[in-house]
């Protein structure tokens, strides 16, 4: 199953009930929806940031623990006249070009991690740009944000319909001493 598939999986089991901010929101997903996804999503194979797994187990031992239960899926969704077909609906996909390093550079729009919280993402603005930090501060224990971007494979040279880019945006947990370090790499081994 592809990851595009995946995704559109996800979105019909927890249809979007809410277009803000930019995207379409699906809230109160379960954790164990969300643990699932991470667990059959395929990174990219050079990738040692995003070990899908790992972050399934963590955030269902969270869950066990009364953390990271309730979670939102923001699929963002720009109006483009690209668009791909997930979930049973339509989608603009987001433009992202690839870097010297092969990567993408920055996925995701800060703005996106304010979208599940009161008030919005405006509450966070600082300056001409959001600060991400608060948001996480602000964002309960319980509640994740799993972050959806539909890439458009043209610039990335990609031989498919989209190239599904993810992010978590995550609370503060009572696991505090382990650190999990993420959106690094290793060079040269």
């Amino acid at each position: 199953m592809s990851n595009v598939d995946l995704a559109s999986a996800l979105l019909r089991q927890h249809p979007p009930t809410q277009d803000a901010h930019g995207g379409a929101i699906a809230h109160d997903v379960p954790a164990e929806d969300i643990a699932l996804f991470l667990r059959r999503y395929e990174g990219h194979p050079n990738s040692i940031a995003f070990q899908g797994a790992e972050i399934a187990d963590w955030i269902l031992e969270r869950a066990e623990a009364g953390e990271l239960t309730n979670w939102t899926v923001f699929v963002a969704n720009p109006q483009r006249e690209r668009q791909v077909l997930v979930g049973g609906r339509p989608y603009g996909l987001v433009r992202r070009s690839l870097q010297a390093n092969e990567s993408i550079g920055i996925l995701i729009d800060p703005r996106h991690e304010g979208a599940d919280l009161h008030g919005g993402p405006e509450n966070y603005r600082a300056g001409s740009g959001f600060n991400a930090r608060a948001m996480r501060d602000d964002r309960p224990a319980q509640h994740g944000l799993l972050l959806l971007y539909l890439l458009d494979p043209e610039p990335l040279g990609a031989p498919t319909q989209a190239v599904l880019g993810l992010a978590l945006s995550l609370p503060r947990t009572t696991d505090g001493e382990q650190r999990f370090v993420v959106n690094c790499g290793v060079r040269n081994g």
